[in-house]
């Protein structure tokens, strides 16, 4: 899965068709959650905006789960949680 700052650097690099590329002959598989795409949408320089549509990726869906050892205490209890796992559909 890739942060929106990865996609800075492909731009930046101009490495958007080798990226393609390599996604298309099935070398890589590059995952975005919807967050990564509404970050993308922000992107306020138009070209940098389109180019970046361009690169090929995935939108998977995003769950995850916490489990704390102590009821009333939240986050303030936090090395009394244990993560229990994450799920990606």
């Amino acid at each position: 899965m890739l942060d929106t700052n990865v996609f800075d650097f492909i731009y930046e690099m101009e490495a958007i068709d080798f990226v393609n590329s390599l996604a298309s002959n099935g070398k890589i598989e590059l995952y975005v959650t919807h967050i990564q795409n509404d970050e993308l949408e922000k992107i306020k320089d138009p070209e940098k905006k389109e180019m970046v549509k361009t690169i090929h990726r995935k939108q998977i869906a995003t769950s995850s789960g916490a489990v704390g050892t102590e009821t009333n205490r939240g986050f303030e209890g936090s090395s009394n949680i244990e993560i229990i796992g994450t799920c990606f559909v």
